[in-house]
Order: C-alpha cells, then sequence, then structure tokens
C-alpha cells in the first residue's frame, strides 16, 4: 500500500476495521498517512513528530525540573541532542539484534478488547523512568551542590 493515495489507504483501513471487524495497525511517514492513522486501531507515525517523542522522558522531566528549582537548565540544546541520538541508537539496536523466532509468528492477535501494553510492560516502562529520572536529578543537584564533578 505504499504507493497508494491516501483516499486509497484510508478505504482499506476503514473497510477492515467495519466490514471485517479486523484489527488494524497502519504506520506512515507523512502527513499523506494522517487519515488512515487516524482511522486505525494502531497508528504509528514515523519520522520527526512520531517514535521520538516519547524517547526522551526521563532527560527532559530533569533538564525542566531542574531549571524551575536552579534558574538554569542543567543540560544544552546540544547536550539533549546527543542524549536523544544515543537513546535513539540503543533502541534500534536493540530492535536489530533481536534473533528471529518463529514462535512470534504463530501467536495469536490481540484483540480489539486486548490490551497493547501489559501491565509488567508499564511497571517496566515507569520503573525504569523513575529510576532515570532519580539517578540522572541526584548527579545534577549533587554537581550543582558542589559534591562532586561531573565534569564542565
Amino acid at each position: 500500500m505504499a504507493g497508494s493515495s491516501p483516499l486509497d489507504k484510508h478505504t482499506l483501513v476503514k473497510q477492515l476495521r467495519t466490514t471485517f471487524g479486523e484489527v488494524v495497525g497502519v504506520t506512515g511517514d507523512g502527513t499523506n498517512d494522517a487519515p488512515a492513522l487516524h482511522e486505525a486501531d494502531i497508528g504509528l507515525a514515523m519520522g520527526i513528530a512520531g517514535a521520538e517523542v516519547t524517547v526522551n522522558v526521563a532527560a527532559l522531566l530533569v533538564n525542566f525540573s531542574l531549571a524551575c528549582m536552579t534558574g538554569s537548565a542543567p543540560l544544552t540544546v546540544v547536550q539533549l541532542l546527543w542524549v536523544n541520538m544515543i537513546m535513539d541508537t540503543l533502541g534500534a539496536l536493540a530492535l536489530a539484534t533481536e534473533p528471529p523466532n518463529d514462535d512470534l509468528m504463530k501467536r495469536a492477535p490481540v484483540g480489539r478488547k486486548g490490551n497493547f501494553i501489559s501491565n509488567v510492560m508499564w511497571r517496566n516502562i515507569l520503573g525504569q523512568s523513575l529510576y532515570q529520572f532519580v539517578v540522572i536529578w541526584f548527579l545534577q543537584t549533587s554537581r550543582k551542590m558542589g559534591l562532586f564533578c561531573l565534569g564542565t
């Protein structure tokens, strides 16, 4: 469907959902994919406005909270871009190096009523975000108070 018109993509997604009752997932990389992404049960927007948005939650929380507390942001824009690039690279490597598994293709799809993100996944996501936030916040506040130096 990559070369199809936006109307064709939207029509296909709508027919699969309404006529056949299927759970539909769509990925898109442009504004022309927006109608199909909106109509789908699961829409993943790729590119500058898509997946990168949620990558740096811990870094942004630390930067914002310390900027409010101290009056100056601990990470510059260039440093935040480096953090973003490193985090994106490590995530891509994790996906690319996972060995193929035939059992994944035999597993039944998650139904319309099923959870896309399980409780264990939510626990891990929130736990890791909180852990990273606390560690980075501690290191930054310790540096600001002069307990030890993380660099210049």
